[in-house]
């Protein structure tokens, strides 16, 4: 009976695989929820014309969601909405070139960490992640 318990458990680079995929979906999840707050707060401030608003909250959803294609290409697209809203040609045009450098970023893991994504900041820049969203990248454990 023991041997058949032994056998049955699994190695320890199982159990450090089971407890890693945990890990990421805690990271994975935290993002999301916050990805989706932030833009939640954004649509509702672009129905209000709040379009100054509703941008910080993009720059923050464009913060934590880089890492993936279809987040980072979501905030961009609505930063673009919120360039012709304004007629901000400066934003206009910044957004038409980061969507496709955005996407490629995104897909071969290449983006600078912290960058906001708005035209007002050059678009290699590394910048500051504030806390709360620092707090995205961390599992507990």
């Amino acid at each position: 009976y023991l041997a058949f318990f032994i056998s049955t458990l699994p190695s320890s680079k199982q159990s450090f695989t089971v407890i890693l995929k945990n890990k990421v979906f805690d990271m994975r999840f935290k993002i999301d929820t916050f990805f989706n707050n932030e833009m939640n707060e954004a649509k509702s401030l672009i129905e209000s014309k709040a379009y100054n608003e509703a941008f910080l909250h993009l720059e923050r959803a464009h913060i934590a969601g880089q890492a993936s294609v279809k987040m980072h290409t979501i905030t961009h697209l609505y930063m673009l909405w919120i360039g012709i809203l304004k007629r901000d040609y400066k934003e206009i045009i910044g957004q038409v070139i980061r969507i496709p450098l955005g996407i490629i970023g995104s897909t071969v893991g290449v983006v600078p960490t912290g960058n906001t994504g708005g035209s007002n900041v050059p678009l290699f820049a590394k910048m500051k992640v504030p806390k709360d969203i620092e707090e995205c990248f961390t599992v507990n454990d």
